[in-house]
């Protein structure tokens, strides 16, 4: 949905506002665009038609990065400046305070991942953003994301939206695999420091009894 002046398949607002309507009547409550389609046209038209039809505390509305939004290098890609930029520009059309879910529509090789990802990160410390989703990579770039992010304390990737290609099955499974193995670990690790502060815990109290007792004899315990 956007503007047939886009693509010669996509339907103009008129059109458009009846399926978000049925849409939110029927339960969904999903709905997702980009600052890409329809050269923003489409986020415009989305934002005003949820204002009509839902209650925005009840839907979750998703939107990307990456792609071209204008003439120029700094209007393209995952640098910190056109990420900035690009939320602004999609917050302002959507008619929204925050997008629930923000996605790179690509990844970005002439820009360092340290660079995107601390920018993204910024964004949801801001509350601009909620939450950080990717689209269309190999799994061992958003394994390597995902360790970036988990060792500087970063907001990281919660959704991986891919190609719907049988090809690109074996790599939706590898990055379903991944994702899995990390929140496993971050579960075994939490539990851990929870054991270790039980132990230190523990040997405070020992130490005090101790301490305590030293007190009342006028020196240590015998061994």
């Amino acid at each position: 949905y956007g503007s047939s002046s886009w693509r010669n398949w996509v339907f103009d607002e008129e059109a458009a506002r009846p399926f978000y309507k049925k849409a939110v009547e029927t339960g969904i409550n999903f709905f997702d665009t980009s600052d890409f389609y329809s050269k923003g046209a489409s986020e415009e038209v989305t934002g005003r038609a949820l204002r009509d039809f839902a209650n925005r505390d009840e839907i979750v509305v998703a939107t990307k990065v990456f792609f071209e939004a204008g003439p120029g290098p700094n209007m393209k890609g995952l640098g910190r400046k056109h990420i900035v930029q690009a939320c602004e520009a999609s917050l302002r059309r959507l008619g929204m305070d925050r997008i629930d879910l923000y996605y790179i529509h690509r990844w970005d090789d002439g820009v360092p991942l340290d660079e995107s990802l601390e920018a993204l990160h910024d964004l949801v410390k801001a509350g601009k953003v909620l939450y950080l989703g990717a689209s269309s990579g190999p799994a061992w770039v958003m394994a390597k994301a995902l360790s970036t992010s988990e060792r500087n304390g970063w907001a990281r990737f919660v959704a991986m939206q891919t190609v719907r290609e049988p090809a690109l099955s074996e790599e939706r499974a590898k990055i379903g695999e991944r994702m899995h193995e990390l929140r496993t670990r971050q579960m075994r690790d939490a539990e851990q420091l929870k054991a270790r502060r039980i132990d230190h815990h523990r040997a405070f109290r020992e130490v005090r009894a101790v301490t305590e007792h030293a007190a009342e004899t006028g020196g240590m315990p015998a061994a």
